[in-house]
C-alpha cells in the first residue's frame, strides 16, 4: 500500500471518529430532552452550572475566564466525559512561554490573550495526548454542541495548517 493509500484511510477514519462524538452527542441529547426550569446550576453558559462530570478546581477557575459561548461548549463536554480545561486565558508571559516552546503565536495575537478568553485548550480526563481518536469524538461532540446551540463561529486547532492542536478550540 502506497503512502497516498495510507493518508486517504487515514483521513477517512479522521471524518468518521468526528461524526461518532456527533452521534454520541445527540443521542446524550435526545436522552434528555426534557429541560428543567433555567438555575445557574443547570445553566451550561453559567459558571455555576453543574455537569453531570464535574470540574475540578483548576478547570473550575479556567472555566471563568471563558467567553460564554466557549463556556457552554465546555459544559456540555463535560455532561458527555470527564473533562480537564488545560488553557483558558493566557497573559503576556504564558503566552509567551507558550509561544517560546512552539505553541501558538506571540502575544497578543492569540485568542487565547483576550478577556473572557475566546480559546480554551480542554482534553478529556485523564489527559493522554496520543489518544487522537478520543480528541476526534470530543471534537465531533463540540461541533454538534456548538450547531445545536447556533454558535457557528467555533473552530478546532485539529485544522491549523501549521500543526494540529487537538485540545484547542475558538472563536473566531
Amino acid at each position: 500500500m502506497d503512502l497516498a493509500s495510507i493518508r486517504s484511510i487515514r483521513d477517512q477514519l479522521d471524518r468518521l471518529r468526528v461524526q461518532v462524538g456527533e452521534s454520541l452527542y445527540l443521542a446524550e441529547l435526545a436522552a434528555n430532552s426534557i429541560a428543567p426550569p433555567m438555575t445557574p446550576e443547570t445553566n451550561p453558559y453559567s459558571v455555576n452550572y453543574l455537569p453531570v462530570h464535574p470540574w475540578g478546581l483548576a478547570s473550575r477557575q479556567r472555566l471563568a475566564e471563558l467567553e460564554p459561548d466557549l463556556r457552554y461548549i465546555a459544559n456540555k463536554l463535560a455532561d458527555i466525559w470527564d473533562m480537564t480545561i488545560i488553557w483558558g486565558y493566557r497573559n503576556e508571559a504564558q503566552q509567551t512561554h507558550a509561544y517560546n516552546r512552539g505553541n501558538g503565536l506571540p502575544w497578543p495575537d492569540s485568542n487565547h490573550n483576550v478577556m473572557p478568553s475566546r480559546a480554551v485548550d480542554i482534553a478529556r480526563h485523564p489527559l493522554d495526548w496520543d489518544d487522537i481518536a478520543g480528541f476526534d469524538e470530543m471534537i465531533g461532540a463540540a461541533y454538534a454542541i456548538a450547531k445545536e446551540a447556533g454558535i457557528d463561529n467555533m473552530r478546532s486547532g485539529k485544522y491549523f495548517s501549521n500543526r494540529a492542536d487537538y485540545a484547542h478550540l475558538e472563536l473566531v
